[in-house]
């Protein structure tokens, strides 16, 4: 790569130039007043140079001269040329990552003016550019919590960091920080820059943890106080009494169960979670595959007086590992049991699209309120604590279906109205080549 030339150099080169350009009209102005203008006859002797020579000579050096500056001028340009051409990559590039960046930016001059904001923070503000550039920074953006921020930094001379709740034009949790920027060799004020990070899914999934460990002891806890209790009931005396004893022996049973049914399910969730779980899939017969699952949930449908009905068409085939599948199946049925009333009615279909295969386990329980819809996949999450308490439910069951389902590459999507029952539906993708064909396994 060819160095470009110093600014120095180029504007010293300039100037002999010019020095030299200019001695040669000089010259050719003197030559003219003696008499010697251009168009005169020159003798030419052979003794030495005559005046027409000198001249020409001397006209000579001033083109020389001419074309020499002008390529001073030219390396001049080309320089100047190649700096803004990198003042303008630089600035492209620097506009590229702004506009890519995840948290929002907004630039405010010295005389609280926006003049700068990237697209994230558009987003954020609900408003475009367009409607906040060269407008007061108090104006232009929706929360007055970042206005007083960006003032705080006026205000002060020195950054400042807050965590702010946005609630338009959706709520937001946003963790700020607002700097200060000055001139490099004044030190003067030029403006403030503010970065805007949204932290909402973070604040949330924190909120999830603290409701997780909240309720895994309380899960714990109720178990247990309640298998202390009858041990201590039954040492006291009780245990003399066959009766009582046989009664709160069963009652320690089933709590143990509950207990050992728990703590299996958040040693599975953890697996899944972890990506510790190995999926063996294969071509398999849905109604086949429900058909098992509904055999083992019969006689709890059977002491409620429900009906359970496997409406999966024959010939349909679900792409998955057989053991995971059978866990899905079985914890939407034992959802649907536990939430429908006494004499109601659970219907499992199926179907297939382009890409995927689809089950659904459909129940006529009271339904899920629309409030609740965004959340009955998390942990521990109900919509009836008492119901699924007495039910035995962990908690987990949801959760366990919809990591399963995601470790499938699949979705799962709830339909529910109150009163009028609730539709769980699991599409599992096709492996490939294979769309639109059927048969049995």
């Amino acid at each position: 790569m060819t160095p470009q030339p110093g600014r120095g150099q180029v504007f010293r080169t300039a100037l002999g130039s010019s020095a030299l350009f200019a001695a040669g009209f000089f010259a050719a102005w003197v030559v003219k007043d003696m008499g010697l203008a251009a168009g005169a006859r020159f003798p030419v002797r052979d003794d030495g140079l005559g005046p027409g020579a000198v001249l020409l000579v001397l006209l000579l050096l001033a083109a020389l001269a001419f074309v020499s500056l002008m390529r001073a001028f030219f390396r001049l340009a080309n320089g100047l040329g190649a700096q803004i051409a990198n003042l303008e990559e630089n600035a492209a590039r620097l506009s590229g990552v702004l506009e890519q960046m995840a948290s929002g930016v907004l630039v405010v001059d010295a005389d609280g003016r926006v003049v700068l904001v990237n697209r994230a923070f558009e987003q954020l503000n609900g408003v475009s550019r367009d409607r906040v550039i060269g407008r007061s920074y108090k104006e232009a953006v929706r929360s007055m919590d970042l206005a007083r921020l960006v003032e705080r930094v006026f205000r002060r001379r020195e950054p400042a960091h807050d965590e702010l709740r946005w609630t338009f034009p959706r709520e937001r949790i946003l963790d700020v920080h607002a700097v200060p920027f000055r001139r490099g060799t004044t030190g003067a004020l030029v403006g403030v820059v503010a970065v805007l990070h949204d932290i909402t899914e973070i604040r949330r999934l924190e909120q999830v943890r603290r409701e997780f460990v909240a309720n895994v002891s309380h899960e714990l806890k109720t178990p247990v106080t309640s298998l202390k209790g009858f041990a201590e009931t039954l040492l006291d005396g009780a245990m003399y009494d066959e009766k009582t004893c046989r009664a709160f022996l069963e009652i320690i049973y089933e709590e143990s169960e509950r207990l050992s049914r728990l703590i299996q399910d958040l040693l599975q969730l953890s697996q899944i979670e972890n990506r510790q779980i190995t999926l063996r899939k294969g071509l398999l017969s849905a109604r086949d595959e429900v058909a098992d699952v509904v055999r083992l949930v019969a006689h709890t449908a059977e002491a409620k007086r429900q009906t359970v009905e496997n409406r999966v068409p024959e010939g349909l085939r679900v792409y998955a590992d057989r053991d995971r599948l059978r866990q899905i199946l079985l914890n939407l049925l034992n959802n649907a049991i536990a939430y429908t009333p006494p004499g109601g009615r659970i219907t499992l279909t199926g179907g297939e699209d382009a890409d995927s295969t689809w089950l659904t386990v459909r129940d006529t329980g009271p339904g899920i309120p629309r409030e609740h819809l965004d959340r009955i996949f998390e942990r521990f999450y109900r919509v009836d604590k008492d119901r699924s308490r007495r039910s035995g439910g962990t908690g987990l069951g949801l959760a366990i279906v919809k990591h399963l389902v995601d470790a499938h590459g699949g979705r799962i999507e709830v339909k529910s109205k109150p009163g009028k029952g609730s539709a769980f539906t699991v599409h599992l993708p096709k492996p490939e080549g294979t769309e639109g064909e059927t048969g049995d396994r």
